[in-house]
């Protein structure tokens, strides 16, 4: 079974949208940090001044928990907003 989905990336701060390709098997803590450094998100980590989410299915997206533990899937939305 492959361990990477393809999901589309929605950065509600430019109203972009980008499919990533990403690995099953990283917490959710390493996906936020890579993601703040690879889409130059501009987020202090730790911080509360921004946060991801996922629809399809619907979590927040923080923690130790890896994304594959999230239920994450292929077709899955990745919502970034600020607060």
């Amino acid at each position: 079974m492959d361990n990477n989905i393809i999901c589309s990336f929605i950065n509600t701060s430019n109203s972009s949208i980008t499919d990533i390709d990403l690995p099953l098997d990283i917490t959710c803590d390493e996906f936020v940090k890579s993601m703040n450094e690879s889409m130059q998100l501009n987020i202090e980590i730790p911080g509360n001044q921004a946060y991801f989410r996922s629809e399809n299915p619907i979590a927040l997206i923080q923690g130790n928990k890896t994304l594959g533990e999230l239920g994450l899937h292929t077709g899955s939305m990745i919502i970034f907003e600020r607060k």
